[in-house]
């Protein structure tokens, strides 16, 4: 349920964030869509988070662009999980 929650969340303000960059005719870093493109890669990513598959900061990098809200979201996530 956890995962499921803050997987919805952080595909959504992602999609957001991307929707806006397209948009204004900016790119976006790869790795975020390949890490937060849907909600069962976001749901694996988090998953692989707590079970040691990556580190957290390598998936954190690129959601920092994203902005403010999903990096403390995926933040709270980690701490909350780990």
């Amino acid at each position: 349920g956890v995962i499921y929650i803050f997987g919805i969340s952080l595909t959504q303000l992602v999609a957001d964030y991307y929707k806006e960059r397209t948009i204004l005719g900016h790119g976006v870093h790869n790795d975020l869509l390949d890490y937060f493109g849907s909600i069962p890669r976001t749901m694996f990513l988090l998953f692989m988070t707590i079970s040691g598959g990556i580190d957290w900061k390598d998936a954190m990098d690129p959601l920092m662009d994203a902005g403010l809200l999903p990096s403390v979201l995926y933040s709270l996530y980690v701490g909350i999980m780990v």
